[in-house]
């Protein structure tokens, strides 16, 4: 039995130049039944109610978006990589928070800058391999039936433990319970990518 629980969260509006772009990022994020957002005075409030799983899985994706609002100072000894670039390093577009968070596992220092810019103090040489890897997986599982954080994780999750076939994984996944396949043939997964992303590795590595 799920106990219901109920949580609040206070968002300062600071200086948001689209706040209602944000506002509708952090409403796609939530996974609990029920939740509501409304803006009092410089204050967004998000109620979030339901399971104590979805509420906590909802709080940490929140907390990653309200981060990339952030802003941050450039860390030392770091460059600047946009979505761009990091497309003609892959050979093909790629996700950027992909390869911002293979580098977090690997133990490079990476701060979101804009959405479409990350800067860390990866050496270029290593932006190049992961961009590349990243890609090469995207490319295996392009045609696959499965919701983008599905895809997300997957992608991710092969290159950080060098999986040679991603179609593999995604057999395993559903096979562990870790994914689940829709009514409409649709794969999908129980919790936000990046939670997605971490059971995966966390089950694979036991």
């Amino acid at each position: 039995m799920h106990v219901r629980v109920v949580r609040v969260l206070r968002i300062p509006l600071e200086a948001r130049a689209n706040i209602q772009g944000f506002i509708d990022r952090i409403s796609k994020a939530i996974t609990t039944p029920s939740a509501s957002i409304s803006v009092k005075g410089d204050v967004i409030r998000v109620e979030l109610i339901g399971p104590a799983s979805l509420v906590n899985e909802s709080i940490l994706a929140l907390r990653s978006i309200i981060d990339e609002y952030k802003p941050h100072k450039k860390p030392l000894n770091t460059r600047t990589y946009t979505s761009d670039k990091v497309e003609k390093l892959a050979g093909v577009k790629i996700p950027i928070d992909t390869l911002e968070e293979l580098l977090k596992l690997k133990g490079y220092t990476v701060v979101r800058k804009t959405k479409r810019s990350i800067d860390t103090n990866a050496p270029l040489n290593v932006i190049e391999e992961y961009a590349r890897k990243l890609g090469e997986v995207l490319s295996k599982i392009r045609d696959a039936k499965m919701s983008r954080a599905a895809k997300k994780s997957i992608i991710v999750a092969s290159a950080f433990l060098d999986i040679d076939d991603p179609m593999k994984l995604i057999e395993e996944c559903l096979a562990k319970g870790m994914m689940v396949k829709g009514d409409d043939g649709r794969i999908k997964t129980w919790y936000t990518w990046r939670g997605a992303l971490r059971e995966i590795i966390k089950t694979l590595k036991q």
